[in-house]
């Protein structure tokens, strides 16, 4: 994708940011638990990065000087591979502080509920034996994420259930929901339930659209000095293995 249809993805996002704004009790219920959708997306977006960064880094014109020497394991390789990555970490932790990302969930709450809803989900939340809904609510959203793109595992074997748990490991997003109890599975079925794992969930694939396209246009516009610096550790590799 080049850099102006990765522009025009991401104003297409933003551009949410300039509507009216939503109905206060609908506000505080997105800036509540904003913290914890965008914890969860920026997590996703720089693993997903993972596979990409390591093609970059490999196929890098600025790397030939190592030859096949330049790869997994060679530790210039790998010391390449971390500053890459930690450049993107910083860069979806700014994007996560931009109020665009905050807006972006807040408008998405406001399209999925109004003002009696939201005031109805806040009490759900605060009932005995729910507070651990939202944890359960995104794990079955990430199980879904997860099914999506291992379309060979059948939900509800153990090769699943292992699957899932080790994507869940790589990305630091725990080991699975929270123990099931009669509270949360009531909660789970009601029309409160419903509603709230059905906003939690666009809310989170739009912020998880929005940081990556945003993602790509940072890579793209500091890719000059991202190779210099996979060039300089190639150098290093090639003059170590002279």
């Amino acid at each position: 994708m080049n850099r102006l249809s990765v522009t025009t993805v991401v104003l297409a996002m933003l551009s949410l940011s300039l509507s009216g704004g939503p109905p206060d009790s609908v506000q505080s219920l997105a800036d509540d638990f904003f913290p914890r959708i965008s914890e969860i997306a920026g997590r996703i977006v720089l693993a997903n990065w993972l596979e990409r960064v390591d093609d970059l880094i490999t196929s890098a014109p600025s790397a030939a000087v190592a030859g096949s020497r330049w790869k997994t394991g060679d530790h210039h390789w790998e010391a390449a591979k971390a500053a890459f990555l930690s450049h993107l970490d910083g860069w979806i932790r700014g994007l996560i502080a931009d109020p665009k990302a905050r807006e972006i969930v807040r408008q998405k709450f406001a399209g999925r509920l109004d003002t009696a809803q939201a005031a109805s989900l806040q009490a759900s939340l605060k009932a005995d034996g729910t507070k651990d809904f939202p944890a359960w609510q995104d794990s079955v959203h990430l199980a879904v994420l997860f099914s999506e793109n291992n379309p060979e595992l059948k939900i509800g074997t153990p090769e699943f259930s292992s699957g899932f748990k080790n994507w869940l490991r790589a990305r630091s997003l725990g080991d699975g929901p929270p123990a099931q109890t009669p509270e949360l599975m009531a909660l789970m079925r009601s029309k409160d339930g419903v509603a709230w794992g059905m906003v939690r969930g666009s809310a989170m694939d739009s912020l998880i659209i929005g940081l990556d396209g945003q993602l790509q246009l940072k890579v793209f516009d500091a890719q000059k000095a991202l190779l210099e610096e996979i060039g300089r550790e190639a150098t290093a590799c090639a003059q170590e293995h002279r």
